[in-house]
């Protein structure tokens, strides 16, 4: 005797699948074993979640558009890759060479003036 198949209403499934839920709540909501879910529905499922996605996705554009200034710091870090802050790194991705000079040592244009004077004054 051929075991029995369960009915699966798909428009549940499918409102589920469009909420975001995961295959296992889907599975309690319904009573439907997840491997059903996945067997069966699989396909779908995945689907709906696309669908979910891409209309998330327009809405989001959509308040950015219309000005709303944490969307576009949201977007514009997650697909633009902008950062609050830049972090530097020196050859190779090491650190940053440093030297220290001691500017005390150093002539100034006055020094260099006064030195090129005094060159002046001894020919």
């Amino acid at each position: 005797m051929p075991a029995h198949r369960r009915t699966i209403d798909e428009k549940e499934v499918i409102k589920y699948a469009l909420a975001g839920c995961y295959t296992k709540t889907i599975s309690r909501l319904t009573g439907i074993p997840e491997e059903t879910l996945r067997r069966r529905c699989g396909d779908l499922i995945s689907k709906k979640r696309a669908e979910r996605k891409y209309n998330l996705r327009v809405q989001q554009n959509d308040a950015a558009k219309k000005g709303n200034p944490a969307l576009l710091i949201f977007l514009g870090k997650n697909e633009l890759n902008q950062a609050d802050k830049q972090e530097l790194s020196g050859p190779g991705g090491g650190a940053i060479p440093v030297s220290i000079v001691d500017f005390r040592n150093i002539p100034t244009q006055a020094d260099q003036a006064d030195q090129d004077d005094q060159d002046n004054d001894t020919e």
